[in-house]
């Protein structure tokens, strides 16, 4: 069983609490705090994405257990450390799963030589395939910077959100960064709902939760409320 430091546990049930009441210079001392635990556990496991990503991953789950700490499980008996790093456990079994069943849905029975032929036509080859998705240097420089502004985003979102939408942005940006299908992501969220309204929700209020969620995040980047928005690289 993991050890914390008591003192550290202390402080940041403390800040876990004051942070889910609205406190948003505790917020930003509990995020401040937090990440470099996330990154430092991030560089110890074995995980298919990149450390960075990773702890960036972690970062967004462990301001989702403040809430849920604050609201749940402050009885003196858990710690809020404790349930962030459980919580982490449990991403990246999802995070495998859903990259796992990714892989094996593109390569299940398919030839892997670079003169197989692919595409909608059967019209291309793998090796000419790879050759017209290079990109020059600068364009993944600037998609880098921009996948890293947007996970930014995400988190200064979550971190000034209560309620589902916090729960449920970080789920859409998953989805859209590890490619998850449908189904997936419509479990994951009705998880969510389930777990405010007690009942198991069907697709159209799945669809509305959804919906509701990025508008959320739409007029929080508009009301300039989340300001590293402003490095992301739109195309006009």
């Amino acid at each position: 069983m993991r050890k914390f430091n008591v003192n550290l546990d202390q402080e940041m049930n403390v800040l876990a609490v004051a942070f889910a009441n609205g406190d948003q210079e505790a917020g930003n001392k509990f995020v401040e705090k937090i990440q470099p635990l996330m990154k430092k556990y991030a560089s110890k496991i074995y995980s298919p994405l990149e450390k960075e990503d990773l702890a960036q991953e972690f970062v967004i789950v462990a301001i989702e257990k403040a809430y849920d700490f604050a609201e749940r499980y402050n009885d003196g008996k858990n710690n809020v450390l404790g349930l962030i790093y459980t919580a982490c456990k449990r991403k990246l079994i999802d995070i495998s799963k859903a990259l796992g069943a990714e892989k094996r849905s593109l390569y299940k029975d398919r030839e892997v030589s670079l003169q197989a032929m692919i595409g909608e036509d059967g019209d291309m080859t793998m090796a000419e395939k790879v050759a017209s998705d290079m990109k020059s240097v600068e364009d993944q420089v600037t998609g880098k910077l921009n996948e890293n502004a947007l996970s930014q985003v995400v988190s200064d979102f979550v971190l000034n959100t209560k309620g589902r939408n916090s729960k449920i942005v970080p789920l859409i940006y998953s989805a859209t960064k590890y490619d998850w299908d449908v189904e997936l992501l419509n479990y994951e969220i009705g998880k969510v709902i389930k777990e405010e309204t007690g009942s198991i929700p069907n697709n159209d209020a799945i669809r509305q939760a959804k919906s509701r969620a990025m508008k959320a995040l739409r007029k929080a980047i508009e009301a300039g409320n989340i300001t590293v928005a402003n490095k992301l690289e739109w195309e006009l």
